[in-house]
């Protein structure tokens, strides 16, 4: 699997998840800022790291955020058959 598709399908994912999370009375963000992959233009890389921030207005929220990308990384990882480590 080239790990670029699979992380453009986490950052839309996130993107859905960030717009569900941010209505309401306490709105969570969450961003991707970075996406590093490969160092050449003609060899599919083998991995791909992307870096972004959750930001809430409480623990809970935060806590909240956090579980719920948890779950959508499991998913996207059974999806694509592929390893996805998220680290904090």
């Amino acid at each position: 699997n080239n790990p670029l598709v699979i992380a453009a399908d986490v950052v839309l994912a996130l993107k859905q998840l960030h717009d569900a999370l941010s209505v309401g009375d306490e709105p969570t963000v969450i961003t991707m800022t970075q996406c590093k992959s490969g160092f050449t233009t003609n060899v599919i890389p083998d991995v791909t790291f992307l870096q972004g921030t959750i930001r809430a207005a409480s623990e809970a929220a935060f806590k909240q955020a956090s579980e719920r990308l948890r779950q959508t990384l499991v998913t996207l990882e059974k999806k694509h058959q592929a390893t996805l480590e998220l680290q904090y």
